[in-house]
């Protein structure tokens, strides 16, 4: 993480202009961007980790997955089954709310 980002918490914005950074740089593609793009995106996902914002680590862990396709590292695998793991909580409560 670029220590000239002023990262906040991140639960309160609408665009979060941190991963927007990481979103330009997933576009583009390019070794350092990506590489960059990931070392910013996994300090984010920690942090939110610790402050439990599942809703931001589903974002996150998206990109995360976006980056390592685009690398073609082997890590995707293991990304796309935590996405699985933090939906399924949210998804039984829609089940439940759709029920009522």
């Amino acid at each position: 993480m670029r220590t000239e980002d002023p990262v906040q918490p991140m639960s309160g914005w609408f665009e979060i202009p941190c991963v927007t950074r990481c979103r330009e740089l997933i576009a583009q593609g390019d070794v350092e961007g990506l590489a960059e793009a990931q070392e910013d995106l996994q300090a984010y996902v920690e942090m939110n980790e610790a402050d439990h914002n599942t809703y931001q680590l589903i974002a996150l862990k998206t990109l995360q997955a976006a980056a390592y396709e685009r690398q073609g590292r082997a890590e995707l695998n293991g990304i796309l089954e935590t996405l699985y793991s933090l939906h399924l909580p949210i998804l039984s409560v829609k089940k439940i709310d759709n029920v009522g």
